[in-house]
């Protein structure tokens, strides 16, 4: 059992998170300051509520169970309670392609989810540097003109422009010219904390704008997985259930204070995932999670399938399906799209043509946005809270 303290760092929202958190992280990997964990400021958009949760995860002032953390990091809590991740030195700077590419990161997720703090640590590689949008962590609403100012700034010293993005920050910026612009301007976008839709890609493909899908979690430092293939170093496997491991330098030593959890998923060949996946044409395809596949009248059904199946149709700009308890079907599937032409009818039938009449949801229900975490993970927690509100 190691003895050190792991140290919480404040991290607030805005650029002013990239100064806080650099030089503990930097001292972190180095080796000549504590084991960290970055913890958001509680603000208007992060409630108290969500920092005592990853301080109940991360567990900062109590001693670590491994000496070779650099830093805990929680996860983002989207299907259940945070976990805080061990991560290593090692690991955290072990997947990074443009490591002899000195560049300018724009960071535009939060710093304290997998994706944002994988930004700031390229940037810390010699040459590189990180320019921090204004809506960072929540400190304001995401918008186009404050990504582009933040592109343009980066495009100041003639480096190339990466980024790291979620799919609707990608579709937002989409719909508008500024976004557009400073989209092209990126040598590098990476699209990761959910599935990148192929319509989503293709509408960027229309501006001449590439987008490279990331697949990875926390436990695996960030993406690794990059339209799916495997970064250099990294094995994929997938069990006899379909679930994906994932294994090389880049995993995570376990979870915080939990050695059942840790021994569940950290094995011989790597990380075992929650997801299930193929492989086709010799690339990683997920198809949905173990955990996300529900009973209905008897019948086994994936809510990421229908997610699919709904996002195929023109009215539906983004949707989530979630389950609640019935005590007469086993469970209860509810649809929140975003549409502004509500066809349930339509909807519905696409749904059972196919994936089958199990599959399709007992209520449709029109939502402008849906409600998402800092990392910009869909809040499934809280839908299931509305949904149990108003069904």
């Amino acid at each position: 059992m190691a003895t050190d303290p792991l140290v919480r760092i404040p991290v607030p929202s805005g650029p002013a998170g990239l100064d806080a958190l650099a030089g503990p992280l930097r001292a972190a990997l180095e080796g000549s300051g504590p084991a960290i964990t970055p913890i958001p400021v509680v603000s208007a958009t992060i409630s108290d509520a969500y920092v005592r949760s990853l301080l109940k995860a991360t567990a900062p002032g109590e001693p670590l169970e491994d000496d070779r953390t650099a830093v805990v990091l929680s996860t983002s809590g989207s299907t259940g309670n945070p976990k805080g991740v061990l991560l290593s030195a090692d690991a955290l700077v072990a997947l990074n392609p443009w490591r002899d590419e000195p560049s300018t990161w724009v960071a535009a997720i939060p710093l304290t989810s997998a994706g944002g703090l994988n930004v700031l640590t390229r940037a810390l590689a010699p040459g590189s540097t990180c320019v921090g949008i204004d809506s960072l962590g929540g400190a304001r609403p995401f918008s186009p003109l404050g990504f582009a100012a933040a592109v343009d700034s980066a495009a100041a010293n003639g480096l190339p422009i990466r980024t790291s993005l979620v799919p609707a920050q990608v579709r937002r910026l989409l719909g508008d010219v500024p976004g557009i612009t400073a989209l092209r301007a990126c040598t590098t976008i990476l699209v990761g904390g959910a599935g990148l839709d192929p319509a989503l890609r293709e509408a960027a493909l229309a501006h001449d704008i590439t987008l490279t899908s990331t697949y990875g979690m926390t436990e695996t430092c960030g993406g690794c997985v990059y339209d799916g293939i495997p970064l250099d170093g990294v094995t994929v496997g997938i069990d006899s259930a379909s679930r994906v491991t994932l294994g090389g330098p880049s995993i995570a030593l376990g979870y915080r204070h939990q050695p059942a959890l840790t021994a569940q998923h950290f094995t011989d060949d790597g990380f075992l995932t929650s997801d299930l996946g193929e492989f086709v044409d010799g690339t990683l395809r997920i198809i949905g999670r173990s955990d996300d596949v529900v009973t209905v009248n008897g019948v086994n059904v994936s809510v990421t399938a229908i997610e699919a199946v709904l996002r195929t149709h023109a009215s539906i700009k983004d949707c989530a399906v979630i389950a609640t308890d019935d005590p007469e079907r086993g469970s209860r599937l509810i649809a929140f799209v975003c549409t502004d032409d509500l066809d349930r009818d339509s909807l519905g039938d696409l749904i059972t043509e196919q994936l089958g009449a199990a599959a399709r949801p007992r209520a449709f229900t029109t939502i402008e946005h849906l409600p998402t975490l800092p990392g910009g993970k869909t809040d499934r927690q809280a839908l299931i809270a509305l949904a149990r509100e108003t069904h």
